[in-house]
Formats: C-alpha cells, structure tokens, sequence
C-alpha cells in the first residue's frame, strides 16, 4: 500500500509572513493553520482562495493573528466549508 504525500508552503516558509501549508495525503488536502495579518495582501491569500473549496479539513494550531488570522475569511469569501479542528485553548482564544 502506497500513500502519495505532498507538502505545500503557501505562506511562512523562512519568512515571518503568515503561517499556511496544506498537507496532501492521497485524495485528502489538510490545511495546516490559516494566518494572515491585518496589512498581509501576499500571494499566499491568494492560493488560499484557490485551494479553499478542496480542502477537506483544518488544523489551528495557535490562536493568533499569525496562524487563524485569514480563517474567516476563507470560510465567509473563499468557500473554505470543511471542519476545523484546535485544542479548546486555540478555539477560545482565537
């Protein structure tokens, strides 16, 4: 049995841009943070509004602007409609 594995940078590789990767394994596309910040107009909003609608669930990891600041908007504008799962600290706080 053969598992494909991807793993994409979208924004925050060797950078202090917003934190967003997407993590493929097979069919399943797994959105690993959603960040943006208030005056963050980069490319990686871009990819996100393209990937959206295929991916098939979201990991937060901390619950700051870095890593769940783009959520809503993916939700609300990108057709991001999958779940989302954070411990109950990151769903409180972010």
């Amino acid at each position: 049995m053969s598992n494909a594995l991807q793993f994409t940078t979208i924004s925050g590789a060797n950078n202090e841009d917003a934190v967003c990767y997407v993590l493929e394994i097979d069919d399943a596309k797994i959105l690993l943070d959603c960040g943006s910040f208030e005056d963050y107009s980069g490319e990686g909003l871009e990819q996100l509004q393209r990937i959206a609608p295929q991916v098939d669930a979201v990991l937060l990891s901390h619950p700051d602007m870095a890593h769940v600041g783009a959520y809503a908007l993916a939700f609300r504008q990108y057709g991001l409609t999958c779940p989302a799962y954070a411990t109950q600290a990151t769903q409180m706080m972010g």
